[in-house]
């Protein structure tokens, strides 16, 4: 997790998770996925969750790194 925990748009890393400002390069993500942008969530509010609701929660962040 090293590459990812030390990258400056780190927001949260767990053991096996993490929340990026930015997305991974290509040769980075296993092209068995079918798409880049994965999203699991679990707990009472998991029908809340969706790509918009993150990026809302980091918004003043990914501004302050552009």
């Amino acid at each position: 997790m090293y590459p990812y925990l030390s990258r400056d748009d780190c927001y949260y890393t767990d053991t096996d998770s993490v929340v990026l400002g930015k997305p991974l390069d290509n040769e980075m993500i296993d092209s068995d996925l079918d798409s880049i942008n994965v999203l699991k969530y679990k707990g009472p509010a998991k029908s809340m969750v969706n790509p918009e609701w993150i990026e809302l929660q980091f918004k003043d962040h990914l501004v302050s790194l552009s």
